[in-house]
């Protein structure tokens, strides 16, 4: 049995069966959409494959994910669980909010030519509030990628908590470098042989800072690369190139996140901090160039009337 937290329970009757829809495979089963009728809205479920037939770690590392991410509930920039449900027994799922825009690559790849910068600040900004917000929990991600941030009504949201783990433990779970090689930071890629993983925050800021090139850019990072060439790029000190017209003060911000060395990587407050002054300072010069606007509008009108008399 699952160990009693303050976690729902649903019971498994209230999803519609003729909703289900698999959309996805997770670290330890299937992950299905579908609609709960007491909630009114539609919801993600994560499966965990038949818990009589997996190994006891596995069955641990299914706890764990319910339990870290169960510590971020409150954050508006993380997933929502709500609850867990069991479809049969032994057959257990974590029951989460539905992004309505699916993860961020799609998002990107459907929508960037839409972005304004104002737009690409605040998603940057909001995984960077969910990001501090584990950080102040005492919380590691460590594993996030694009592919792990969605949108739920134009929110970005961080999700997965598999791989997470509390920084006042030394429980490792997973035996093995874990994660999206691109988005990995070089003291992890480094350490992979020894199997000694120096996983801190910083190690969280260097992916963020990948995270927010990509918001930059609209593109995947090392696109054109196989894994093997990416990682001997990024330990050779490679980063992906600035896309132009990019903002002096965005561009320091995600260059600082990807140091080589992580305590010259910048904290999670200063790029917080650093985006909310962006942030107010775009909505600043577009507000003061409407009234600019209006006030040649004026000038011109004002004009018209005096040729007319």
């Amino acid at each position: 049995m699952i160990e009693k937290q303050v976690i729902k329970s649903i019971n498994w009757s209230e999803f519609k069966s003729d909703s289900v829809k698999e959309i996805g495979k997770g670290n330890f089963g299937s992950i299905i959409k579908t609609y709960w009728t007491n909630g009114h809205n539609y919801v993600v479920c994560k499966k965990l494959i038949n818990s009589s037939d997996i190994q006891y770690k596995e069955w641990e590392a299914f706890k764990h994910e319910l339990h870290m991410q169960s510590r971020a509930h409150s954050c508006e920039n993380i997933i929502r669980i709500l609850g867990i449900s069991q479809s049969d027994k032994d057959k257990y799922h974590i029951v989460m909010e539905y992004a309505d825009e699916g993860d961020l690559k799609h998002y990107l790849s459907n929508h960037f030519e839409e972005l304004d910068w104002n737009r690409k600040f605040r998603l940057a900004l909001d995984i960077t509030n969910g990001l501090q917000f584990l950080h102040k929990e005492k919380i590691l991600h460590r594993d996030l990628h694009a592919k792990n941030i969605v949108i739920h009504q134009g929110k970005a949201k961080i999700t997965d908590f598999g791989y997470s783990k509390s920084m006042n433990t030394a429980t490792i779970i997973h035996e093995k470098v874990f994660g999206n090689i691109r988005y990995v930071a070089p003291e992890v890629l480094r350490a992979s042989k020894t199997k000694q993983y120096p996983y801190t925050e910083y190690s969280d800021i260097y992916s963020l800072g990948v995270l927010l090139w990509e918001i930059s850019s609209g593109q995947n990072p090392f696109e054109d690369h196989s894994d093997y060439t990416v990682i001997g790029a990024i330990l050779s000190g490679y980063r992906e190139e600035r896309i132009k017209n990019t903002p002096d003060e965005y561009y320091e911000l995600y260059s600082k996140s990807w140091s080589d060395e992580p305590e010259r990587r910048c904290t999670i407050d200063y790029v917080y901090y650093g985006l909310n002054k962006l942030l107010d300072k775009k909505e600043n010069d577009d507000k003061k160039e409407v009234d600019d606007k209006k006030e040649i509008d004026k000038g011109d009108s004002l004009y018209l009337s005096s040729d007319d008399l």
